[in-house]
């Protein structure tokens, strides 16, 4: 008789093969039987391979979407910090031709200044002239409502004006020296 219990797929190829009322000898059973064991057993590690692909498959995509989320996070960082370096660049390029623009200034007013030295040394009373637009320059510079602090070339300041205490609150007595 047909051997009872075995795998779908060698019933259907024994039916195939020799009949749908087959008999099939003694001897033969045990063989068809061992067979039908190891279609199951294909069966299970299929279905076990199928499982661990699914597994594999799954933490790969996991996996790969914090992968995704790590790189848009550096992106963002370096979008963020190009930003700062933009904005960074042009504080300093502002702050460059400011400056630019008080050497300009000093240049003239050094010039200025020789040019009024020059004249005063032409003078018969060099000395006393010079003097009179010394205490009319530091007198300018005391007075006025900007403040204006002179360093030396270590930085050292050797100079503060009254808006220097005023915009500070510290004496002229307490920066000098500083």
């Amino acid at each position: 008789g047909v051997v009872i219990g075995m795998h779908r797929i060698l019933d259907r190829q024994i039916k195939r093969i020799f009949g749908e009322n087959a008999t099939i000898s003694s001897e033969w059973v045990s063989f068809l039987e061992l067979i039908s064991d190891t279609y199951t057993h294909s069966d299970e590690d299929r279905e076990l391979l199928n499982r661990s692909l699914d597994l594999s498959s799954k933490e790969f995509l996991e996996n790969n979407h914090r992968l995704e989320e790590a790189r848009k996070k550096v992106e963002d960082q370096a979008e963020n910090l190009a930003r700062q370096v933009d904005e960074r660049t042009f504080e300093l390029k502002e702050r460059i031709s400011e400056l630019e623009d008080v050497r300009r200034a000093m240049t003239n007013l050094l010039e200025d200044l020789g040019e009024k030295q020059e004249a005063l040394v032409r003078a018969n009373t060099k000395e006393e002239a010079l003097v009179r637009d010394l205490e009319k320059y530091k007198l300018a510079v005391d007075n006025t409502s900007d403040g204006v602090i002179i360093t030396d070339p270590e930085g050292v300041v050797i100079y503060g004006n009254t808006a220097v205490e005023k915009s500070t609150g510290y004496t002229i007595e307490e920066a000098i020296g500083k």
